[in-house]
């Protein structure tokens, strides 16, 4: 995305990473759950968002869920004003309503090595459901910043070829979305810029800038409506 010509060099960019490990190995260390993820991006959002008018949040697969625990511990807590910085949400491959592909293999290795990111990537988990439906309405369908609710377009994609994450769960409750071409593994590692699916991406991300970027205004073909809404995008893996 830095070598889109449509990326204005003032735009700066922030990596958020976190332990995702479905499976432990080592004894001496845990998997964080997500609200210690989302505890930890918060952190790093307190820090980072006074600096910026306008910023675009991209996420990949479990680093939704992390970032809308994140969103929902913040309305939560009273601090729905704090999140206002934040333009657009763009989530590629999002299991909001869990993942059932490895279910089996799951239940039978039980909790010998499993962890608690895993549990909650189970089909129907009750605290993911809660957190999406919180986010949902505090969030996606606000209609004015208080301490409980702040109005921030959210656009969820799923992956064409798909078989971790199905359109359905990555689609959730949001009203905008659509299909980007590629599996779970590559949905967000468009080949160039001129993938059909780094377009359809990108000119989501700048439909969350408002002033100096140019973006074009007609969604992609059975993609999601326009939203129109400078900045650092966080992305969260």
């Amino acid at each position: 995305m830095r070598a889109d010509p449509r990326i204005p060099d003032r735009l700066e960019f922030e990596q958020f990473e976190y332990n995702t490990r479905l499976v432990g190995s080592r004894l001496l260390t845990r998997v964080p759950s997500y609200r210690t993820a989302a505890d930890k991006l918060r952190t790093r959002y307190e820090r980072i968002s006074p600096g910026y008018d306008e910023i675009v949040v991209i996420t990949h697969s479990q680093g939704g869920l992390v970032l809308q625990t994140f969103l929902s511990r913040m309305l939560s807590d009273g601090q729905g004003e704090k999140l206002a910085p934040i333009k657009r949400i763009v989530m590629t491959a999002c299991p909001n309503g869990g993942s059932g592909i490895f279910l089996l293999p799951r239940r039978v290795m039980g909790g010998f090595l499993l962890n608690v990111q895993e549990k909650r990537l189970r089909p129907l988990d009750e605290e993911v459901a809660d957190t999406h439906r919180h986010v949902v309405k505090g969030i996606a369908e606000a209609t004015q910043v208080t301490t409980a609710s702040c109005p921030i377009p959210i656009v969820s994609f799923a992956a064409e070829s798909d078989r971790i994450v199905q359109r359905a769960s990555a689609y959730g409750s949001f009203r905008l979305h659509g299909i980007l071409p590629g599996s779970h593994n590559n949905v967000h590692k468009p080949r160039s810029l001129d993938d059909p699916g780094y377009l359809d991406l990108s000119n989501e991300v700048l439909r969350g800038f408002a002033n100096g970027v140019a973006a074009s205004r007609t969604p992609p073909a059975g993609g999601p409506g326009t939203a129109p809404a400078t900045a650092a995008p966080p992305t969260i893996p």
